[in-house]
């Protein structure tokens, strides 16, 4: 009785395995994921469980392409269809249950993302105002060089009438890189705009993404 007693113990005492984001993107809900069914979802990743060296690739609800281009215990990157992109990523917590991250982005005209925080059934904890941080703040996404005038700045900054904000999952542990594009510029405006555009990169600290 007591060596069973023990065994049970000893099994109660193990800790539940962390969820993947293979996990959490089979599980991902329906209406967040229009282009590929559960099932769908489940045969991508064991697709490229089975040839990690190629991209998994099926065809989508509307016989489109959807592939995945790369996916770890900690972060994946899909491409549902032409002109989407939907990163997850791990984030821990301060009360030790996994958050994840969620980056839907749109591709055309330019690239701009939506950033959403999920607990593990899919619940949303936070959104992340990604136009704010320029709209609050010209200085977050740009700079001006030391090789340029203030007037010269603030007259290139009048180019950016329609701020586009784009985020992405970095090597770097639980962070993203945040950028800022404006569509409907010719090639000489485009090249002006770029000199005074930076990348910023936030880092979770276990309750918000913060600049590192």
């Amino acid at each position: 009785m007591k060596q069973i007693i023990l065994f049970i113990s000893l099994i109660l005492c193990v800790p539940a395995a962390a969820m993947t984001v293979g996990d959490f993107f089979v599980a991902m809900p329906d209406s967040l994921m229009p282009y590929l069914n559960k099932a769908q979802r489940q045969e991508l990743i064991s697709l490229q469980q089975l040839d990690n060296n190629s991209n998994a690739t099926l065809p989508n609800l509307f016989q489109r392409n959807a592939t995945l281009l790369s996916i770890s215990d900690e972060k994946m990157v899909i491409k549902p269809n032409d002109g989407t992109i939907m990163e997850i990523l791990r984030l821990p917590a301060n009360d030790g249950d996994s958050l994840f991250c969620l980056l839907s982005t749109i591709q055309l005209p330019e690239e701009q993302t939506q950033c959403t925080i999920y607990n593990k059934v899919w619940q949303v904890q936070q959104t992340l105002d990604l136009m704010g941080l320029y709209t609050n703040d010209s200085t977050f996404l740009t700079q001006c060089p030391d090789t340029m005038t203030q007037q010269r700045y603030a007259e290139t900054l009048k180019l950016i009438e329609f701020p586009i904000i784009a985020a992405h999952i970095t090597d770097e542990p639980a962070s993203i890189s945040v950028t800022l594009s404006a569509p409907y510029l010719s090639k000489d405006e485009k090249q002006r705009l770029d000199a005074i555009l930076r990348k910023r990169v936030m880092g979770w600290n276990g309750n918000s993404f913060v600049v590192r």
